[in-house]
């Protein structure tokens, strides 16, 4: 059996070639949207293999892809977004995995209701 860190990665590397390939098709928006969710996803992954260094780097990477679409949402969308974004650096900050687990799981639920 594989290691489920290798597999996390190569899942990770997956779904960001998926999205190079899409980029045609896509606007920058959809682009970054996306990006955004496979980051969030990102931080489960390394959460689960006990990374706190990797959830930090999600986090920070998460923050700067919502710079890019931030002008592109609803004020309450990005509210909601901002929101799970500084919950999940406070777990950061309070080195709590299980709950960057959790509210990564909230962000992506919250993600799922604003590409609707």
């Amino acid at each position: 059996a594989r290691d489920p860190a290798e597999v996390g990665q190569a899942a990770h590397d997956a779904a960001i070639a998926s999205l190079d390939l899409q980029l045609r098709y896509l606007s920058p928006a959809e682009t970054d949207l996306a990006r955004f969710d496979v980051w969030a996803r990102r931080v489960l992954v390394d959460a689960a293999a006990d990374d706190m260094a990797g959830v930090r780097g999600d986090l920070a990477t998460l923050e700067w892809i919502r710079d890019r679409f931030a002008d592109t949402l609803e004020s309450t969308d990005l509210t909601r977004i901002d929101a799970h974004l500084e919950a999940l650096r406070t777990t950061v900050d309070d080195e709590d995995l299980a709950a960057a687990t959790d509210e990564a799981e909230r962000l992506r639920d919250t993600l799922g209701s604003v590409q609707e």
